[in-house]
């Protein structure tokens, strides 16, 4: 079933271009029997429906647009906790590291410093045996 073209999606606001168009309506229908006061009385009917649910239509728009708003600024503040979550994470690590790196660096150093020690013992002990053989020689 086709609609008539007044019904269809195209926004048709002037009134004389809804009584001109093609919407059939026999001459049996009640709706002929409706004095101008009824018809008025309809009108007004609608119109307020149609100014209701504009209202209720807007309405639904701010508390959703509240909704978002809020959903987003609660997504916002998880975000920003885990951010710092992460943040005081790295921060750790990184100081934990530094305090690695520092005490492998005495140790190294220490290690050095005993291999050091030792090489010039031995080329003490390698001196004194090589003076010895001489001695011995």
């Amino acid at each position: 079933m086709q609609l008539p073209a007044v019904v269809s999606d195209e926004n048709v606001y002037r009134l004389t271009d809804l009584v001109n168009s093609d919407f059939i309506m026999p001459v049996t229908d009640k709706d002929f029997e409706l004095t101008p006061e009824q018809i008025i009385k309809v009108c007004k009917i609608i119109l307020y429906k149609f100014n209701l649910a504009s209202k209720k239509s807007a309405y639904e728009r701010q508390e959703l647009a509240t909704m978002i708003n809020d959903r987003i600024s609660q997504i916002e503040a998880l975000t920003r906790t885990s951010l710092e979550e992460v943040n005081t994470f790295l921060h750790t690590v990184h100081q934990d590291f530094e305090s690695f790196l520092n005490k492998h660096k005495k140790e190294h150093t220490s290690l050095n410093m005993r291999v050091l020690k030792v090489t010039e013992d031995m080329s003490q002990v390698v001196s004194q045996v090589q003076t010895m053989r001489q001695a011995v020689e």
